[in-house]
């Protein structure tokens, strides 16, 4: 039996979140399914994991421990999976931005490499992550990042890859750093973004 030390809590909301987006994939929470709280309560996750679901937690950002800080993180990590999903778009959302029909859209996606970067819920529809569309157009080379980014690439690290900053990513003239999106969008030669996504 694991100790009451070697468990910390948070929110079933964070954890149906992390389980959806497959942060926190085989954690147990410790309560039966018949006696699980509401969604705005609590349940306790044990600390002892396996070896995978440390890797994805600590992939994630999580550090796995028994101390606040750790339940501090695991929280942070749901709420960075939570934003992803709101700012995501439909399948209809899409095709209403790209002037496209329903049926482009899921051929876009479908086809391989995909023309569109998408995810799915469990039990729910194919989302898309907003870094990928510009006004009403998809983010140039596009189809070129999908291309090469790692086949189980995580949606997480995509997004994280796409809009954070990178130190190898600098303008020239002001010396600032900025993210590969941003890079792409401004019209900057493709090729360092192809060179950092190998390191996704």
């Amino acid at each position: 039996m694991v100790s009451e030390s070697k468990y910390f809590t948070i929110s079933v909301a964070d954890y149906e979140i992390l389980e959806d987006l497959g942060v926190f994939y085989g954690a147990s929470g410790q309560c039966p399914e018949s006696e699980c709280p509401r969604r705005n309560s609590y349940v306790r996750i044990s600390s002892q994991l396996s070896a995978e679901e440390r890797k994805t937690l600590v992939s994630g950002g999580a550090v796995i421990d028994d101390t606040p800080q750790s339940q501090e993180a695991v929280t942070a990590l749901a709420n960075e999976c939570r934003g992803l999903i709101n700012a995501s778009l439909s399948p209809e959302s899409v095709a209403s931005l790209l002037h496209i029909s329903a049926e482009m859209i899921s051929l876009m996606t479908t086809q391989r490499p995909p023309a569109l970067h998408s995810f799915r819920l469990k039990n729910s529809q194919t989302l898309y992550p907003a870094w990928q569309f510009s006004t009403s157009e998809t983010i140039p080379q596009l189809r070129k990042i999908l291309s090469q980014a790692p086949a189980d690439a995580h949606v997480l690290s995509m997004s994280r890859f796409m809009m954070e900053k990178n130190r190898d990513l600098e303008i020239s003239d002001s010396g600032q750093q900025i993210s590969p999106r941003d890079w792409l969008v401004a019209g900057y030669d493709p090729e360092p973004v192809m060179v950092i996504l190998f390191d996704l």
